[in-house]
């Protein structure tokens, strides 16, 4: 890619005619993101106990719809796409981008060592006694985990953040796992 197609792309960027060019999906789905990203933000600033999972669903939407955008127009200006099939890029990469999320969220919120936090976080009473009676959990957990070790011998280290509902208020919890090969697992929650 040369320097003078990236000032061009750039300049195109800010040209009013460039918005006209912006898919009303692409839109929509960009300005319903920043709504959601807002209102979570502000709910947990206020401690408004509902749907504190929009700030990350919005913050999704709003990266994906700019970044999928960008990317299509950026691919035709350096001639890899032709402009008449801008629809149909756009509608693939979105396609491809929704089938992988969906298959990481599935693979991450199936982790054994996901469902072992859940179930220490509801039997630990100091949280309980924060938050109430525990009845659910955020629909996106933060955190990684990681397995070392030989394929029968594994150990796992993992690390998340949970948001934890309880019918008095919610919590974001952050809790530890370690699991060394043959051994019990160690837990350490910090609220």
């Amino acid at each position: 890619m040369k320097i003078t197609q990236l000032k061009a792309f750039v300049a195109e960027i800010i040209k009013i005619e460039f918005w006209e060019k912006i898919n009303k999906i692409t839109l929509i789905v960009g300005l319903i993101g920043a709504i959601l990203y807002i209102y979570g933000n502000v709910a947990k600033l206020f401690e408004i106990y509902f749907f504190w999972e929009s700030s990350f669903i919005g913050l999704i939407l709003l990266t994906v719809s700019i970044g999928i955008f960008v990317l299509v127009e950026f691919l035709i200006k350096v001639r890899v796409l032709k402009e008449y099939y801008r629809r149909g890029w756009t509608t693939l990469f979105r396609l491809v981008f929704i089938i992988f999320s969906i298959l990481i969220m599935t693979l991450f919120l199936s982790s054994d060592s996901l469902s072992i936090a859940k179930d220490a976080i509801k039997d630990d009473e100091s949280i309980n006694n924060i938050t109430g009676e525990i009845y659910g959990f955020g629909w996106f957990p933060d955190g990684e985990v990681m397995k070392y070790g030989q394929s029968n011998n594994k150990g796992i280290d993992a690390k998340f953040e949970i948001l934890v509902k309880g019918k008095k208020r919610y919590l974001i919890v952050n809790i530890e796992l370690k699991k060394k090969p043959g051994s019990d697992w160690v837990i350490s929650i910090n609220k």
